[in-house]
């Protein structure tokens, strides 16, 4: 009587494509990890330069005309784009800002603040 040991092709297979499943599993991960990392970057500096730029607002000695601003920013070697909106409030010695940033025509992050009269 003739016993073989091994496996036979359907066994091998069955492992060859749990072990792609796997696999894929994993580079589905991986990547979602890499991209949800990457926007995470462009939220925390987007968030920051609306900072920056709503802080320089409310320093300035002089009252702001109401309407739209923007500008350019290189910050961590990438091209950003800041809009400022100055509108009026029901306060009339107090005004709103609304500032939303840019990465690649994308937006990363926007801010609103209050600006008091001089």
């Amino acid at each position: 009587m003739r016993t073989s040991r091994g496996f036979t092709l359907l066994e091998v297979l069955v492992a060859v494509a749990m072990v792609g499943i796997a696999l894929a599993a994993v580079l589905v991960s991986t990547s979602a990890t890499i991209n949800n990392a990457g926007r995470f970057r462009d939220v925390t500096i987007g968030t920051l330069i609306a900072r920056n730029v709503l802080i320089e607002f409310q320093v300035r000695d002089e009252w702001p005309d109401t309407g739209d601003s923007d500008g350019d920013v290189e910050v961590a070697g990438q091209d950003w784009t800041w809009e400022a909106t100055v509108s009026e409030t029901a306060d009339e010695n107090v005004r709103r800002l609304d500032v939303a940033t840019y990465a690649q025509g994308r937006q990363a992050a926007a801010l609103s603040g209050f600006l008091p009269k001089p």
